[in-house]
């Protein structure tokens, strides 16, 4: 009987043997290929967990903000605290709205940092789409934060959703909710609103095309020894 194929060396399984699995080789994990859950992460002490596209993490960010609303209509904006804490702090922002329609970003994540996805500060010009693929992820962020503001609910964005544009595929792929909130009296905002990310960098296409050819290797030694 031909050996079963082994991506990587893991708890419970055997490391790759060149001899009997020879497509199998030390630079392909099964980890690597597996998406992340930031929502049930557990990380060091004041390290913040990687990302992933995971839908669990923005549904999670959802319904606390649904407890935090109760019978109203929407949640007063301190409670915003509580979506920029973990495990939704790594990959929120908060969006801010002023009376004379500058927006200002605040309390952005370290991850969203790390990805320069976003930046603290306000800017002048914020009339984008958060449906034109042709911006950044940080940016149609914004724009649905933004967005839900002005509706007063929670809106959700999904790249996986997106018109085809042309051009290179994009690195990549993610998932995006906007959670608005009552301002505060006196601080002169008609918004708040908290936008959570998550996403999954692509394989590059160099990387996929090796990946691609090791499994049409895998499955042409299998086919010539399960005989």
């Amino acid at each position: 009987m031909a050996d079963t194929p082994v991506l990587g060396p893991e708890k419970g399984l055997h490391p790759p043997n060149p001899t009997q699995n020879p497509w199998a080789t030390a630079r392909r994990r099964r980890g690597a290929l597996q998406p992340f859950d930031a929502a049930s992460a557990t990380a060091l002490a004041g390290e913040a967990p990687p990302s992933g596209i995971e839908r669990r993490l923005s549904n999670r960010a959802q319904a606390l903000w649904m407890r935090l609303r109760g019978e109203r209509r929407l949640p007063s904006a301190d409670g915003a605290t509580a979506l920029l804490a973990p495990p939704f702090a790594a990959q929120a922002m908060r969006v801010e709205r002023s009376r004379g329609g500058l927006v200002t970003i605040r309390e952005v994540g370290a991850e969203l940092l790390r990805m320069q996805f976003a930046h603290e500060g306000t800017a002048m010009n914020m009339a984008a789409s958060s449906a034109n693929a042709t911006l950044g992820v940080g940016e149609r962020a914004v724009a649905l934060a933004l967005e839900a503001i002005a509706a007063g609910q929670p809106l959700h964005l999904d790249s996986d959703f997106d018109p085809d544009i042309g051009g290179p595929r994009p690195a990549i792929l993610f998932r995006a909710v906007a959670l608005p909130f009552a301002p505060e009296a006196g601080q002169g905002l008609t918004g708040v609103a908290v936008a959570l990310i998550s996403w999954r960098t692509l394989l590059s296409q160099a990387e996929t095309d090796d990946l691609h050819r090791e499994l049409g290797a895998a499955i042409a030694w299998l086919a010539n020894n399960s005989r």
